[in-house]
């Protein structure tokens, strides 16, 4: 996994969180 996929993960998770 690279720190672009993470990025893309963290970001689908804050946006779900919402």
């Amino acid at each position: 996994m690279c720190y672009l996929e993470i990025a893309l993960i963290l970001l689908l998770v804050i946006s779900a969180n919402k």
